[in-house]
């Protein structure tokens, strides 16, 4: 023993900055048609995010609506859908809360949350006394 301390190498791994988390608003569109187009879930589905309507816990990222056809043999009444998206998974309670608070004046909301959510995250969603769809599927490759 030369009376030196010993080495120690300590290695770090980091999340590379080169790749950032995509934009929330980026989803909007995609989201809104996929709700038309491919689940035929709503009639008309419009991004709006932000606060449009002067304040982010009344103004969903996504709002659509769910009406009959006129040839459709039962004519249900017209329904309000709200969509809250979320890419960053810190910001899970926010998105919930915010969810929760469009049941106010939504017949259905949909929280869509990042496919990098923890599944402690995802449970505790799921076990909420609302039912709120929750889809795992934002991704930075802008697929849904």
């Amino acid at each position: 023993m030369t009376g030196e301390p010993p080495e120690i190498s300590v290695h770090i791994d980091t999340v590379s900055s080169a790749t950032p988390s995509p934009r929330e608003q980026e989803f909007y569109g995609p989201f809104a048609d996929w709700l038309v187009k491919d689940m035929e879930e709503v009639s008309k589905a419009v991004p709006l995010g932000g606060n449009a309507f002067g304040d982010k816990w009344g103004t969903p990222d996504v709002i659509a609506i769910r009406e009959s056809q006129r040839g459709d043999l039962f004519q249900m009444p017209t329904e309000l859908v709200a969509v809250e998206i979320k890419t960053d998974i810190n910001q899970m309670i926010t998105a919930f809360g915010q969810a929760c608070a469009y049941h106010l004046f939504s017949h259905k909301v949909w929280l869509v949350i990042p496919d990098q959510s923890t599944r402690r995250d995802v449970d505790l969603l799921m076990t909420a006394p609302v039912f709120i769809p929750i889809l795992l599927s934002v991704d930075s490759s802008l697929s849904l």
